[in-house]
């Protein structure tokens, strides 16, 4: 099983203000996401896409169906896990299933699916006070419901297990940043709480965003692994290769195919992460 990851493109947003860790180029996805669907068939073995959050800059009918049209010119399917921006309105889970329901199965945003054993698991994080709903002013504080983690529950394990959310999920280590702090922590009862659902549900991988940054974090024989945004140069996406006996994950940038100037910012050239950041090779437990 093969598949790519990607998140952050922002539709509908602005190159000049909002949350960046790279410049944006928001004019040229429709040029990115032509040459993905050139690059996927060219490859002729991705399963499917995942999304892993902020498609749009805010919630809006309009923002969703330029997102949808845009992922539609993929020659696979692509999965979304709803990140914050994405639920910037009290309806926002009735507007992507009205206007992208491609994106979820089953038409729940919470939701899981079994390809070649593997199952992956893919849930929404809220960050306020209101369930899937996202105030800009509200302290960030992911967390999930138990509903949600009761969909965990169910059957269809799988020989292995992938577990996909919006939030980023460990701090950027000092030797990755250079500062004498770790960057973008999350909070302590998500992070608990997450560790402990991985060892409960054997989970072999989970996939974040939101922070704009390649990390890749081993603990506990778990990798947890955020990227950069795909709208930010440069224009950077995951490979995940699923065997019998390992998996592994490489880091493909599309800053020499684009036909347009970009800008890079030198001064943080730590959001591309380091080597162990962009790939890796596990092998599966016995």
């Amino acid at each position: 099983m093969k598949f790519v990851f990607l998140a952050d493109t922002h539709v509908g947003g602005s190159d000049t203000s909002g949350y960046m860790q790279q410049p944006r180029h928001l004019a040229h996805l429709p040029e990115l996401i032509g040459l993905l669907a050139e690059w996927i068939d060219e490859q002729r073995d991705i399963d499917f896409v995942i999304h892993g959050g902020d498609v749009v800059e805010s919630t809006t009918p309009e923002n969703i169906r330029i997102a949808a049209d845009l992922f539609s010119r993929l020659p696979c399917p692509t999965y979304l896990a709803l990140g914050n921006h994405d639920l910037t309105t009290k309806n926002a889970v009735a507007c992507w299933l009205e206007h992208a329901p491609q994106f979820f199965i089953g038409n729940e945003v919470d939701f899981f699916f079994v390809n070649d054993k593997i199952r992956v698991d893919i849930i929404c994080c809220h960050w306020g006070k209101i369930p899937y709903f996202w105030r800009s002013s509200e302290p960030q504080n992911p967390y999930f419901l138990p509903a949600q983690l009761e969909m965990l529950n169910t059957r269809d394990q799988g020989k292995c297990r992938i577990l996909v959310t919006h939030a980023n999920l460990c701090g950027v280590p000092c030797e990755q940043s250079g500062m004498d702090y770790l960057l973008h922590v999350p909070g302590k009862t998500f992070s608990d709480e997450l560790k402990q659902l991985t060892q409960k549900f054997r989970v072999s991988l989970v996939l974040g965003a939101h922070n704009h940054i390649n990390l890749n974090t081993k603990l506990n024989n778990v990798r947890y692994v955020t990227g950069s945004a795909f709208c930010e140069t440069p224009f950077e996406f995951k490979l995940f290769d699923f065997t019998d006996s390992h998996f592994t994950m490489k880091t493909i940038s599309f800053s020499d195919y684009v036909n347009f100037k970009y800008k890079y910012d030198f001064n943080k050239t730590f959001v591309q992460g380091r080597l162990c950041d962009r790939s890796f090779k596990e092998h599966f437990q016995n």
